[in-house]
């Protein structure tokens, strides 16, 4: 039984509920009817914790949807006008996903979701992926033959086709306008590279921890998006937020599933430049870079705390965005603030000092260096670039929590 007394909630000014009160029994379908802005969507989030009253209280089977908001979840299922269905996921992954999130013993999630899938009849397409799936279940299947290469020609030549057009169209509007197409293109530049030989091994070598640093961050920053700004446009936030899971343990499982993308690419780029370094002639310039397996692994070790980072700046930045566009927009910009003290260092050529240590990125960039030109490595500095590092991310993770408490965090 849902009781619900004297519930009041306010957005700024903007009264939404006002004084609401009824009792929704057992056995019964209860509808609440009104118009726009009557305050419907908002009572339901209240009643699944989404919301907190300002006013009055609200019981569902004897929980109290502000004293005890994970049981409440616990005897309540919730489905918004948006499915929340993940479209990469089947319906039956979508199902057992859920499942797993609601806590149910692993050796009946599957007996479990066989049952749904008979009760629904929705066995015709159970297997196959939700991305194609509409309210009324309406799906364009595309088929393609990859084992026939002659279709690879087909689309090379439509892409072709389209760009032409592109290109005609732009240049027919300019023209409209009196403006001659070539002014498009006022020069031919053609680059003379008058570097030496050392000159680019030397840049090489110390810009290796602006590649690193910069594929630590593209590996998590598309599942970062995913995970936020992602599931809200896909409608799966709410549903996820009605689970009886708390908002910490969530927001602190997707910064984590961040990081460990992040650390496979790290390692990846690592291991990438310990084999192309065995490849180049440095020797013959008369460079021998200190970059064996231990140096590998101590750069690893170092750049560990910027997953933590990384994970926690890209989080945050994408909770504030409400589509996947335009997160991918604004952290495709924000990646590049963590590399930029990397180039300014690289182009004025600084030594390591103690006050450069308290600068996350730059002072694994200088220590990387003289780890690489088989410089004694300072434990001091070491040890100030982990901990400031460590406590940044702390702090950006602690913010994201901050963020995904707020009501707003809905839209």
């Amino acid at each position: 039984m849902i009781r619900v007394q004297g519930i009041h909630k306010s957005f700024g000014e903007v009264h939404a509920v006002r004084g609401l009160s009824f009792d929704a029994r057992d056995g019964r379908i209860t509808g609440l009817l009104g118009p726009n802005g009557a305050g419907k969507s908002t009572t339901l989030r209240i009643l699944c914790t989404l919301l907190k009253p300002d006013q009055g209280t609200a019981i569902i089977d004897g929980a109290d949807v502000i004293a005890d908001s994970c049981g409440v979840r616990r005897r309540t299922g919730s489905l918004p006008h948006d499915s929340g269905l993940y479209p990469r996921l089947t319906a039956r992954e979508n199902i057992a996903y859920y499942a797993r999130l609601c806590g149910l013993d692993k050796g009946l999630i599957e007996d479990k979701v066989d049952s749904i899938i008979e009760t629904l009849e929705i066995g015709d397409f159970a297997d196959r992926r939700a991305k194609g799936f509409s309210h009324g279940q309406r799906t364009v299947e595309l088929y393609l033959d990859q084992a026939n290469t002659a279709g690879d020609a087909d689309v090379g030549r439509v892409h072709d086709a389209l760009f032409a057009y592109n290109q005609t169209l732009a240049s027919i509007r300019v023209s409209a306008r009196g403006v001659n197409p070539n002014l498009l293109r006022p020069l031919n530049i053609d680059t003379i590279d008058v570097s030496t030989p050392s000159g680019r091994a030397a840049i090489l070598l110390g810009m290796m921890s602006y590649f690193l640093l910069f594929s630590l961050l593209m590996g998590g920053m598309y599942l970062a998006i995913d995970a936020t700004a992602g599931e809200r446009e896909r409608g799966s936030l709410e549903p996820l937020l009605s689970l009886p899971v708390t908002r910490t343990h969530l927001i602190l499982g997707k910064i984590a599933a961040c990081g460990v993308f992040m650390a496979f690419s790290l390692l990846l780029s690592l291991l990438s430049w310990f084999v192309a370094l065995r490849f180049m002639p440095l020797t013959q310039i008369g460079m021998t870079p200190n970059f064996n397996l231990p140096v590998v692994l101590a750069a690893f070790l170092l750049l560990c705390p910027m997953l933590l980072v990384g994970a926690s700046l890209m989080t945050l930045i994408a909770s504030f965005t409400k589509t996947y566009k335009e997160a991918q927009t604004w952290l495709s910009f924000a990646i590049l603030a963590p590399t930029m003290p990397i180039l300014i260092v690289s182009f004025l050529n600084l030594r390591p000092r103690l006050e450069f240590m308290f600068v996350p990125s730059l002072s694994q960039h200088l220590i990387l260096v003289d780890m690489i030109s088989n410089e004694p490595m300072n434990g001091l500095h070491a040890a100030i670039s982990v901990a400031s590092t460590l406590a940044l991310g702390v702090l950006l993770a602690w913010a994201c929590v901050r963020v995904y408490h707020r009501e707003t965090l809905l839209g």
